[in-house]
C-alpha cells in the first residue's frame, strides 16, 4: 500500500451480510501504517487500530471492535484496486470468522465535483430525522457516496452506490437490516426525490441541494476534545479486581505529582450501558473533556472501560449497578495506594447511573468491603444522577423524550401506558409469557409511532404471523426484551432507591442537574435528592443548570436526537463550575 487508500466491501459468516471499510495511510514506520476501521455491526466507525503492521505483504490489524468484542483482521491485496479481508471476532466467550471482498474507493466528499443534498426523513409523528447525502463520480472508481446523520453521530458513513437510467441513484447503507434509498435527481440538480426502504418501512424521501457543502472530509466537530501533546502525564493502567477481572484505564497526573507532593484525584464512573473510558457517545467524549480540565487544574483522574468492555475483562452482561459500584471502589483503592496520590483526597464523579454508583462507593469504602477498611472517600459528584428508583425514572423519561421530539400527546399516552404495564409485570415477578406479551405490545406501538411498522401490522393482533413476515422478528425482539427486563441489571436499576445511599453520605457532595434533562427529569429527581442530602451529614450543594441536557450540552429541547448535532461536549461554564468545586473541596481537606 504505497499510498493512502480506502477499501470497502461486504461479507460475513453464512447467512449474514456485513459492511467493512478500511483506510490505510503511511505511519512513521513503513511497516506500521495508520489504519482506520468501520464495521457498523459492532458499532465501530472510523476507529484507529491500536496495532497494525505489514507481515510478508499481509496487513495485520488487532483492535477492540464494539464494547465487548475484539477483532483480528488480515488484509491481502488482490491486484491494484481489490483485496480480501479475513476477520476473526472474539466476543461473548467465543470466536467467529468472516471473509470480505473489498474494492478500492474514495471518500465522496474529496472527489472533484462532489455534490450534497440534505433533508428530513419523516419516519413517525415526531420531528424528522435530518440527514445529508454526498454523491460523486470518481474517474477511477465510479459512483461513490456517503451519508451524515448528526442525531445518530454518523459522519461520512460509506454508501454502496449504483447509477441507474434517467438520473437515478440507488444508495445502500449496510447496517444489518439494510437501508436502501432509491432517488431520482431533478434536471436542475437541486432536488433528489424517491423512497427510503428499511425492513417493513417504505417512506417518501426528498432531499434539497445543500448550498453550504464544501468538498472536504466531513467530520463531526468536537472543539472541546483535547489534542496531544498534553501538559500532564498520561498513563495506561490496569486495576485488578478481587473477583478476577481487570479494569483497563487511563490515569492523568498533573505536573509535579510525586510521593513528596501527592495530589487529589477523581475516579470517573460512566452511565448505563457498555461504555468506554471516555464515555463516548455520538462522537462526544465527555470523560476525556472532564479529565483534561481537572488534570490541568491539578487533579489526577482515573477513567476506565466498563468491565467486559473494550480493553477491560470480566462479564458486562449480568452485572448490576452494585457490581459497577464494586468496580469503582477498587479503582478508588488503586488510586489511594499510589504514592503520587493523597489517599484522603480521592473522590468519585459519576454521570447518570454513575451518579448513584458514587454514593454507593462511599458506603463500600466505609464498610471496607472485601478489603480491610481504608481511607474513606474524599468527595462525591453526581452529574445528572437519579434521586428515585429506576422504574419511576423510566415512567417519566419515556414521556419527556417523546414530548421533546414533538410526538403527539395521544401517541405519548398510549406508549407510556404500554411501558407502564410492562414495568408493573416485571416488578411483580409475573409470568414470563405475560411480560413477553406486554413487551410485544410496547415494541409494536413504538414501531408504529416511528413509521417502521404500518398500521395494518399493529391491528393484525395474534393473526399477524400469517399475514406479515415481520411478526416473528417482533416476537423474537419482545422475548429478548422481556428477558433483559428480568435480568440482574434491570431488576437492580428498577428497584434501587438512591435516597438511603444519599442520606448515608458524610463527605462533601456536589449534585449537578440539567434543566432540560429528558432522561433524568429534573422536576422528578431534584426534590428527593435535596431531601435525602438534607437528612445526611454531608456538606452538600445541589445546582440546577439552565438550558442544558442530560449530557450538559446547551440544547433547544433536551431531546436525545440533538446530542449528536450539538458540537459542544460539556458546556464550558458548567465544566468550570465542576472543576472549581473539586479544586476548592480538595484544597480544604
Amino acid at each position: 500500500f504505497p499510498e493512502p487508500i480506502r477499501l470497502i466491501g461486504e461479507g460475513g459468516p453464512p447467512g449474514m451480510r456485513l459492511l467493512l471499510a478500511i483506510s490505510v495511510e503511511a505511519g512513521e514506520d513503513p511497516q506500521t501504517p495508520i489504519v482506520r476501521v468501520t464495521l457498523p455491526a459492532t458499532g465501530t466507525f472510523d476507529q484507529v487500530a491500536a496495532e497494525a503492521r505489514f507481515d510478508e505483504g499481509v496487513l495485520k490489524v488487532e483492535m477492540p471492535l464494539g464494547p465487548a468484542g475484539r477483532g483480528r483482521l488480515e488484509v491481502v491485496r488482490r491486484g491494484a484496486d481489490a483485496a480480501t479481508a479475513t476477520l476473526w471476532l472474539a466476543a461473548g466467550g467465543g470466536e467467529s470468522s468472516a471473509t470480505f471482498e473489498l474494492q478500492r474507493t474514495e471518500l465522496a466528499a474529496t472527489v472533484p465535483g462532489a455534490r450534497a443534498w440534505r433533508g428530513g426523513l419523516q419516519a413517525g409523528p415526531g420531528r424528522p430525522l435530518l440527514l445529508r447525502v454526498v454523491l460523486a463520480e470518481s474517474e477511477r472508481f465510479g459512483p461513490v457516496g456517503s451519508i451524515d446523520i448528526p442525531a445518530q453521530g454518523i459522519s461520512a458513513f460509506p454508501l454502496l452506490v449504483e447509477r441507474g437510467e434517467e438520473r437515478s441513484w440507488r444508495l445502500r447503507m449496510v447496517v444489518g437490516l439494510d437501508a436502501v434509498m432509491e432517488l431520482v435527481e431533478a434536471e436542475d440538480g437541486e432536488r433528489l426525490e424517491g423512497r427510503f426502504r428499511q425492513g417493513p418501512a417504505d417512506l417518501p424521501l426528498e432531499l434539497l441541494r445543500d448550498p453550504t457543502f464544501e468538498p472536504a472530509l466531513p467530520r463531526l466537530r468536537r472543539p472541546q476534545h483535547p489534542v496531544p501533546p498534553y501538559p500532564y502525564d498520561e498513563r495506561a493502567v490496569v486495576v485488578e479486581h478481587p473477583q478476577g477481572h481487570r479494569l483497563a484505564g487511563t490515569l492523568t497526573l498533573p505536573p509535579g505529582a510525586s510521593a513528596d507532593a501527592p495530589v487529589a484525584a477523581a475516579v470517573l464512573v460512566t452511565g448505563s450501558g457498555p461504555q468506554d473510558r471516555d464515555e463516548t457517545i455520538l462522537g462526544h467524549k465527555p470523560f476525556l473533556v472532564i479529565a483534561d480540565a481537572l488534570t490541568r487544574a491539578g487533579i489526577a483522574v482515573l477513567r476506565y472501560d466498563d468491565r467486559g468492555c473494550f480493553e477491560s475483562t470480566g462479564e458486562f452482561a449480568g452485572a448490576s449497578t452494585l457490581d459497577f459500584a464494586s468496580d469503582a471502589a477498587e479503582a478508588v483503592r488503586f488510586l489511594q495506594a499510589l504514592p503520587e496520590i493523597d489517599a484522603a483526597r480521592v473522590g468519585v464523579i459519576g454521570h447518570s447511573e454513575g451518579g448513584i454508583v458514587a454514593p454507593v462507593v462511599a458506603g463500600l469504602l466505609e464498610a471496607g468491603g472485601s478489603e480491610a477498611p481504608g481511607p474513606p472517600l474524599g468527595f462525591v459528584v453526581s452529574l445528572a444522577g437519579p434521586g428515585v428508583p429506576g422504574h419511576e425514572i423510566l415512567r417519566v423519561q419515556i414521556r419527556a423524550l417523546m414530548q421533546a421530539m414533538e410526538v403527539p400527546g395521544e401517541v405519548v399516552d398510549t406508549i407510556a401506558a404500554a411501558q407502564g404495564r410492562l414495568l408493573d409485570l416485571v416488578l411483580a415477578d409475573a409470568d414470563p409469557a405475560d411480560a413477553e406479551r406486554a413487551a410485544l405490545e410496547l415494541i409494536t406501538l413504538q414501531g408504529r409511532a416511528s413509521g417502521m411498522i404500518g398500521d395494518e401490522a399493529v391491528d393484525g393482533g395474534d393473526e399477524m404471523a400469517d399475514e406479515f413476515a415481520l411478526a416473528e422478528t417482533l416476537r423474537e425482539v419482545a422475548a429478548r426484551t422481556a428477558t433483559e427486563m428480568r435480568g440482574p441489571w434491570m431488576r437492580t436499576f428498577l428497584e434501587l432507591d438512591p435516597a438511603p445511599h444519599l442520606t448515608a453520605l458524610r463527605v462533601p457532595t456536589l449534585v449537578l442537574l440539567a434543566e432540560l434533562d429528558r432522561q433524568v427529569d429534573r422536576a422528578q429527581n431534584e426534590p428527593p435528592i435535596r431531601a435525602a442530602l438534607a437528612a445526611s451529614a454531608a456538606p452538600h450543594e445541589v445546582r440546577v443548570l439552565p438550558g442544558l441536557n442530560h449530557l450538559f450540552q446547551p440544547t433547544r429541547t433536551g431531546a436525545a436526537d440533538e446530542y449528536g448535532e450539538i458540537e459542544i461536549t460539556f458546556e464550558p461554564q458548567a465544566l468550570a463550575g465542576l472543576v472549581e468545586w473539586v479544586v476548592a473541596t480538595t484544597r480544604t481537606r
